[in-house]
């Protein structure tokens, strides 16, 4: 969230204008429209295994977020 603030500010400050709250959270897939476990039983199947070592799991999230801005 940090991340995404700076970058808008930066941004916002660019174009002149000032960087106001959040209005928008959307939590988005970048990888396409196919749900979470059905990518993760595609990828283990197209690899030949169903490998999973215990308490190991590597989770990915992708968030957009829309600020207001005003001049």
């Amino acid at each position: 969230m940090a991340a995404a603030r700076d970058k808008a500010a930066t941004l916002a400050s660019a174009a002149g204008v000032a960087l106001g709250p959040v209005v928008h959270i959307e939590d988005t897939d970048p990888d396409g429209d196919h749900p979470v476990m059905y990518r993760m039983a595609s990828t283990a199947a197209d690899s030949g295994s169903m490998n999973f070592a215990p308490g190991q799991l590597t989770l990915t999230a992708s968030v957009t977020l829309g600020f207001s801005i005003s001049r």
